[in-house]
């Protein structure tokens, strides 16, 4: 089991830097490559100031199956998880340098990154899940933006893709699951072009404001879009193998 694995490695972990009674950072860069942090409320500020820009962030939207680095298993958010972008092509943080090994927000860095210790990992799975922030604290106030948002997180909601997805039987795909699946492709990518387009607003915040293109995360589900035939093809679902219950999102 692939949480069991997780949970050995840790323990190797901490009990070979107890041995060497290391207590700083390396600078090696291998958090940084692994993935941006998420966000938390005490970073509002830092993203109300400007000092972290929404076009360097993307939301991993309520229900998304995702891989729980801390747990080491994969589960789906109860609410928003707003984390740093990556490199394109990559797991590493957008804000990472390779060549110095320096990060560059270091000074404004979220409080993930602070507490963060590869030899002593307690502090940040202590604080892992706590006040997490959100879309809408810092939307909100923008008038119709929020109801927006709202209106896509609904009609575009992963419960209703996973539904659509638990219609597929023996790799074949149900008329009905995939003319609703294309309906939210279609929704969502009306929105990612009606929002630019009337709002004056960068394009590059969108995956912060709507997530990842509905086109793109149905991969998960083990289906891929063709975008020149507008039609759905069963791959398989990636994660299949590892211990988590496809039932989880499809039952709700």
């Amino acid at each position: 089991m692939i949480e069991n694995r997780m949970t050995v490695n840790r323990i190797k972990s901490r009990q070979q830097n107890s041995a060497t009674k290391r207590n700083d950072c390396l600078r090696c860069g291998t958090c940084c490559q692994k993935g941006g942090p998420a966000l938390h409320s005490v970073d509002l500020e830092k993203v109300e100031s400007g000092q972290i820009l929404l076009k360097y962030l993307f939301t991993m939207r309520a229900g998304e199956p995702i891989f729980d680095n801390v747990r080491g298993m994969i589960e789906t958010t109860d609410t928003d998880i707003i984390k740093i972008k990556a490199k394109a092509r990559s797991s590493v943080c957008i804000f990472y340098d390779f060549t110095s090994s320096n990060c560059g927000i270091y000074d404004n860095r979220p409080l993930e990154c602070r507490l963060l210790k590869c030899w002593d990992t307690g502090a940040i799975e202590a604080d892992y899940n706590r006040q997490r922030l959100s879309r809408k604290d810092l939307i909100v106030g923008i008038p119709g933006l929020w109801e927006l948002v709202m209106d896509h997180q609904e009609r575009c909601s992963f419960t209703r893709l996973a539904k659509a997805a638990g219609a597929i039987k023996n790799g074949k795909i149900s008329a009905h699951a995939e003319d609703e699946i294309l309906e939210m492709i279609r929704f969502d990518d009306s929105l990612r072009t009606l929002i630019p387009s009337k709002s004056g607003m960068d394009k590059e915040i969108l995956e912060f404001l709507l997530g990842r293109p509905i086109f793109q995360v149905i991969h998960i589900f083990g289906i891929s879009y063709d975008t020149d035939n507008n039609r759905l093809k069963y791959i398989s679902r990636p994660w299949a193998s590892i211990s988590w219950h496809w039932d989880q999102i499809e039952n709700q």
